[in-house]
């Protein structure tokens, strides 16, 4: 950003002059928002927009993806701004990023785990802004039943997952995301292009493997669909 190199570790942000020939430190921050227990979560992803940084991570103790929203000037000084909490289960993949950065849209995939024997609904992506004594009465549905799709092969209740794609609007001071779901397996594969993102899952049969696709386009970059 700038003169100054900005560094996520260990749950905490940094910032770092690179004026001259010499490195200086300029502001460090926690990764969380004031008020969050960072014990049992973990901050691992890291996008700058302009001035402002994104961290992506994941709290067991919450259940669900933590976006943390900081402000940085030309000084190199961060604060933080705001923390979000979206409903997922661990979306952690060895082979792959869970967040993109296109414009002034936040993509990511998550999963969602339905639970058929209670309220599925319940498992639907959501979002509410953390605050201090924020309850899950807070979260607010991001995925209307029109986003919500299936794949043309049969699904079997156990280890149903809803496969989610979100996009959140970055030009804003307040975040605003919306989901597009697709139901299948647990198993997953991911591909982001300029215009899309690409969501499958790996089938092995007895003589061949095939990737069978789904293709989630973006809204605001292809239309409304």
């Amino acid at each position: 950003h700038g003169d100054h190199l900005v560094v996520l570790r260990r749950g905490r942000l940094f910032t770092v002059s690179v004026k001259g020939n010499e490195l200086s430190a300029v502001s460090m921050a926690d990764a969380f928002g004031a008020g969050i227990d960072p014990r049992g979560a973990w901050y691992d992803e890291m996008l700058i927009r302009g001035d402002t940084v994104i961290v992506i991570g994941f709290s067991y103790q919450r259940g669900g993806t933590e976006v943390g929203l900081f402000d940085i000037d030309r000084a190199g000084a961060l604060s933080h701004r705001a923390t979000y909490h979206l409903r997922s289960n661990d979306y952690y993949s060895s082979r792959n990023y869970a967040s993109r950065l296109i414009g002034d849209k936040l993509i990511f995939y998550t999963p969602l785990h339905l639970n058929l024997h209670g309220d599925p609904l319940a498992s639907f992506p959501a979002m509410r802004r953390w605050h201090p004594g924020a309850t899950p009465a807070e979260f607010k549905r991001i995925a209307p039943a029109t986003r919500i799709y299936r794949t043309d092969d049969p699904v079997e209740p156990w280890g149903l997952t809803l496969h989610t794609v979100t996009t959140c609007d970055l030009a804003r001071r307040e975040m605003e995301c919306e989901s597009t779901g697709v139901l299948g397996p647990a198993g997953r594969e991911e591909i982001v292009r300029g215009v899309a993102h690409v969501v499958g899952r790996r089938e092995v049969e007895p003589h061949e493997a095939a990737l069978r696709l789904v293709r989630e386009p973006r809204r605001g970059e292809l239309g409304d669909h």
